[in-house]
């Protein structure tokens, strides 16, 4: 688990910067470094600046479960997620180019930038288009795909992993004029926020804004080969988020200048993202976390680590290697049924998915979900379960039908329009012993989604538990031989006759105004004479009648 970022107090000191101005600098080129660039120079940190080492001092639950607080957290230390099955999503899924892509990016609005591993493709609404290598391109310069696009208008910021810096408008690539820069460092990741466009080469972080470029490093933080998310507010401020060095924090303009703030110093996150409802999600080679806008971090309990995360408008899209799609909003985890194939993830317009394969390019967006909650699967169910059936829309659900081992079961349905609820109740003392499935099915106009809960029923039985524990308690006196003195009890007719009397009698202390006890005509007193039994066994007991005696 993940420690809370500790907030720095106000004594931070703000970064100097120096930049080099490049006159009418087209934003939308990816940049690389200039030899004219000076460092912004950071001073040392605020000392409540500094974060604890990842440990569970200070945490939050796994999703799904309950935030402990700070004491609590401390005694589940080193505890793994458990992992139950997730309810299945069907998303919504367009294919947006045809034939075999191996990256997609948004190059502005309603543009997509493709690449096939011998071509870049522009698509917009005249289709897709061949873009044109820049000048002085080598014949196979667009072999390799981008490795970061920022798009805004008809035009694109392409950084590209041979280490030049592009600018595409339409079907023509031009070389910036910061190409140069990146040849010896070659970009890892590009983000615009904030009015400026945040650079990741190789060996440093750097911003583009009105025109010049400046060399951002943060002292005492790492910033070469990072991975940035743009968004998510640290102090109060939209801020860039920085994964580097085995570390994440934050990059937020300040009164003073560009402030850091460093949270997780031992979160060696592989990639970030930001959904549009302020939260930040970070993928580790051995999972994904999500950090809410209350700065809380929180495990995602996940059946496979991802090896990508991409933000949504309320939530994240993560992929697994082995082709499983997840959708996360809020708390709530789904994987996605009807998921296309694919290689490459990246953020698509509208807080959508694009999703590049071998069969071309998909834009994926979120679609209907079904969760079923109140009865865990594989459980031995032993009490009345009320199971809430929670479709996505329920205002639009045209039925909602449950089975139990095939056989009808009621639904029970309140409210209206989005508040509309549905459940279903689960009785194990009207089953058999052994294994049971609860199947529910939702319908909407355009989709149909079901789910099965298998669980399973362990009744209290005579030739299991009652017979045995009158062998060891009770047989000494309530047998055919001392029946004249006391009650035979030696056959299970003869308990289901006296069942009331029994219960009465095993219950401690006595208690004559039970409802039990008014059945009982001889003298009130505990059983077994030599000292109550223990509250296991008079539970059984219990247990037994309400199974039905069997």
């Amino acid at each position: 688990m993940v420690t809370r970022g500790a907030k720095p107090g106000g004594g931070e000191s703000a970064a100097r910067s120096a930049t080099t101005a490049f006159g009418g600098l087209f934003w939308v080129g990816l940049v690389a470094l200039c030899g004219g660039c000076v460092d912004e120079v950071r001073a040392p940190f605020d000392a409540q600046a500094t974060v604890g080492e990842l440990d569970t001092s200070v945490v939050a639950d796994t999703i799904g479960g309950d935030a402990t607080t700070d004491a609590a957290a401390d005694a589940v230390a080193d505890t793994t997620p458990v992992v139950e099955p997730l309810p299945v999503e069907r998303a919504t899924v367009v294919s947006r180019f045809e034939g075999a892509a191996i990256w997609a990016g948004v190059a502005g609005p309603g543009a997509l930038l493709v690449a096939d591993g011998a071509t870049w493709w522009w698509l917009d609404g005249g289709g897709a288009r061949e873009v044109t290598p820049a000048p002085g391109d080598a014949g196979d310069a667009l072999a390799a795909p981008p490795r970061a696009v920022a798009g805004a208008r008809r035009r694109a910021l392409v950084g590209r992993a041979r280490g030049r810096a592009r600018a595409a408008r339409g079907r023509a690539l031009a070389e910036t004029p910061l190409a140069a820069m990146f040849a010896a460092d070659p970009v890892e990741d590009l983000r615009a926020g904030g009015g400026s466009v945040w650079v990741a080469s190789g060996e440093a972080l750097w911003r583009l804004r009105a025109g010049a470029i400046a060399r951002v490093a943060p002292g005492g933080l790492a910033s070469g080969a990072a991975r940035l998310a743009w968004g998510p507010p640290a102090g109060g401020t939209p801020a860039l988020w920085v994964a580097a060095g085995g570390g994440v924090y934050a990059l937020a303009d300040g009164a003073a200048g560009l402030a850091a703030w460093p949270e997780q110093p031992l979160l060696a996150a592989t990639a970030l993202a930001a959904s549009g409802d302020g939260t930040l999600w970070a993928v580790t080679d051995e999972g994904a976390w999500r950090r809410t806008s209350a700065a809380v971090w929180w495990e995602l309990a996940l059946p496979e680590a991802p090896v990508a995360v991409v933000g949504g408008a309320d939530g994240a899209w993560l992929a697994a290697a082995d082709g499983r799609l997840f959708h996360a909003v809020g708390a709530a985890l789904s994987e996605i049924e009807n998921a296309p194939a694919g290689t490459f993830w990246g953020p698509g317009p509208d807080g959508t998915l694009l999703v590049a394969g071998s069969s071309g390019v998909a834009q994926v967006a979120p679609g209907r979900v079904l969760r079923v909650e109140g009865l865990k699967r594989g459980v031995v169910l032993e009490a009345t379960a009320t199971v809430a059936v929670r479709p996505s829309q329920p205002g639009e659900v045209e039925a909602v039908a449950a089975t139990i081992d095939g056989a009808a079961a009621e639904v029970v349905e309140g409210g209206e329009g989005e508040a509309r609820t549905f459940t279903v109740t689960v009785d194990p003392h009207a089953l058999e012993s052994g294994a049971h499935e609860l199947a529910v099915t939702v319908t909407w106009a355009d989709a149909t989604l079901a789910e099965r809960l298998p669980f399973s029923v362990d009744h209290v039985t005579w030739a299991d538990d009652i017979g045995p524990l009158y062998v060891s308690t009770c047989a000494n006196c309530h047998n055919a031989v001392d029946g004249a003195s006391t009650a035979v009890l030696d056959t299970p007719a003869a308990w289901r006759s006296r069942i009331d009397c029994v219960v009465c009698r095993v219950s401690y202390p006595y208690d004559p105004s039970l409802a039990e006890c008014l059945a009982c005509d001889d003298t009130p007193s505990t059983m077994p004479p030599t000292g109550p039994l223990p509250s296991s066994e008079a539970e059984l007991i219990r247990e037994w009648r309400r199974d039905g005696l069997r």
